[in-house]
């Protein structure tokens, strides 16, 4: 099914699937991810909604709670709130265990909804198909280490476990100085492989997705506000986003 633009490079879950109402792991464990249209704005109910099927909400310390209210902005001061497109990326990859799934809730669509303001989704088993077909082998994707500099500091991270089936990653801190065969930088090619094959989600206010942070990477497109004359302020995409386990 795709949309009103009939764009061949614009796709949306099978619509069948959009209209299920329920937490559906065999529909995450095959795409990745699940769309729940029409399920509403209200974060109290996303959080029963995530607690009755009998998943933990995920407590991020810097938020000092489970929900993450943000709006893109002309001038953001966060990532999430930048109108420039974010890097493919996996949530908290930095830490030992993140969390499984990722619950991303409209409460407002991008002004421009809906060429502006998707979701783009990258399944991890396409990403590998992709990158071998590159002439890169499994076993280098086993080994291989991306190196990160955050805060000054430079990290290095094991991009895909020993069984390649979760991956973490982060393009936005990632150095791309890690060349593969015929000079194949990976950061670039994990961008253009993901850009080329991922799936682009559009949600409308009330729609709820929801992400398996271990097996996908994912990103948000560029996004655009709109200038209220009446407020005299700008206003854009606003989200709700909450991760669990």
């Amino acid at each position: 099914m795709r949309d009103l633009l009939q764009d061949k490079n614009i796709t949306y879950f099978p619509s069948r699937l959009q209209m299920q109402s329920k937490i559906d792991r065999k529909v995450l464990d095959k795409f990745g991810f699940q769309i729940l249209r029409d399920f509403g704005t209200s974060s109290e109910k996303l959080k029963n909604f995530i607690m009755g099927y009998g998943y933990r909400l995920f407590y991020t310390e810097s938020l000092n709670g489970w929900l993450h209210t943000f709006e893109t902005q002309a001038v953001a001061t966060e990532l999430s709130e930048e109108l420039e497109p974010g890097g493919f990326h996996t949530d908290f990859m930095f830490q030992k265990e993140p969390p499984r799934y990722i619950a991303l809730q409209c409460i407002k669509p991008d002004p421009k909804y809906p060429l502006y303001g998707r979701n783009q989704i990258v399944k991890i088993d396409n990403l590998i198909n992709a990158i071998t077909k590159c002439g890169v082998g499994k076993d280098q994707l086993r080994e291989l280490q991306i190196e990160y500099v955050l805060n000054g500091k430079i990290y290095k991270q094991n991009l895909f476990d020993d069984d390649l089936k979760s991956i973490k990653y982060h393009q936005k801190f990632a150095s791309n100085n890690i060349v593969l065969n015929d000079d194949l930088k990976i950061v670039e090619l994990i961008n253009n492989l993901s850009l080329s094959i991922c799936e682009d989600i559009v949600l409308n206010s009330g729609d709820l997705l929801l992400i398996d942070n271990h097996t996908t990477l994912h990103r948000r497109s560029e996004c655009s506000v709109r200038y209220d004359f009446e407020k005299r302020i700008f206003e854009g995409r606003k989200m709700n986003s909450a991760r669990f386990n």
